[in-house]
C-alpha cells in the first residue's frame, strides 16, 4: 500500500513555489519564464500562487529575496574589522559570484519590463548582506576598533556596490586582491573618517553646552 502523499501547506507550501520559481528563472530566463511553468515544476495550482503573488513580477521578487536570505553569508571573526570585512566580501563573492554571471542578462529583462531601478531591487535584497555587516562591525565596537553606530547606509552599501561595479565592468567576479583593495583603500578611510567626523562634530556640541 502506498504511502498518501503529505500535502504541503504555509511556509513549506511558499518555499516550493519559490525553490521553483527560482529554477525556472535560472533556465528560461525573466523574459522567458511563466507562472504555468513554475506551477508545473512546484506540483501546485495557478490559484495557490496567484493567492500570494498577483503577477509573475512578484514571484520573480519573492523568489531572487528568498535565493538571497537561504543563502545568507555568516558573520566572520577573524579578530580585526579590516579581516573581518575582507573575508566578508570573499564569501559574498564565492556565494554570489556565480549567480551574478548566470543573472545579468535576467535582471536586464527584468529591470526593462518592469522600469524598476537597480536601486530599488538592491533595497529589497541587500537586507541579509546588511545584517552580517552589521555584526561586523558590532564586534569591531567590541574590540574598541570604532566607536559609532549605526555607519551610514552609504558606507555600508559601498563595498558590495564597488564589488557589483567590478562585476559589471569585467564581467568576473572580483578577485581577493581587488577585494583587499576595496577595503583597505575606500572601505575602512571611509568608515574612519566618519568615526572622525562623528566624534569632531560630538566634542563640539559638547563644548557648546
Amino acid at each position: 500500500m502506498t504511502e498518501k502523499k503529505k500535502r504541503r501547506r504555509g511556509e513549506a507550501l511558499e518555499r516550493a513555489i519559490l525553490d521553483a520559481a527560482w529554477e525556472e528563472v535560472l533556465v528560461y530566463g525573466f523574459q522567458q519564464y511563466t507562472v504555468e511553468g513554475v506551477v508545473k515544476r512546484a506540483k501546485t495550482s495557478r490559484s495557490v500562487v496567484y493567492r500570494r503573488w498577483s503577477n509573475k513580477v512578484e514571484l520573480f521578487e519573492a523568489a531572487l529575496l528568498h535565493y538571497f536570505q537561504q543563502n545568507k553569508p555568516t558573520v566572520p571573526d577573524r579578530g580585526s574589522l579590516r579581516d573581518d570585512l575582507i573575508a566578508l566580501l570573499n564569501q559574498v563573492c564565492e556565494m554570489r559570484g556565480h549567480l551574478m554571471m548566470v543573472l545579468t542578462s535576467q535582471l536586464m529583462e527584468y529591470y526593462r519590463e518592469t522600469s524598476v531601478k537597480p536601486m530599488e531591487l538592491r533595497e529589497k535584497i541587500v537586507i541579509a548582506s546588511n545584517s552580517v555587516l552589521d555584526a561586523v562591525l558590532l564586534n569591531a565596537i567590541q574590540r574598541g576598533e570604532i566607536s559609532v553606530l549605526p555607519i551610514p547606509d552609504r558606507i555600508k552599501h559601498l563595498p558590495f556596490d564597488l564589488m557589483r561595479s567590478e562585476f559589471f565592468m569585467t564581467l568576473q567576479q572580483p578577485n581577493l586582491n581587488s577585494i583587499i583593495e576595496i577595503v583597505d583603500l575606500i572601505v575602512l578611510p571611509a568608515i574612519h573618517f566618519h568615526q572622525k567626523q562623528y566624534a569632531h562634530v560630538s566634542g563640539q556640541g559638547a563644548a557648546a553646552q
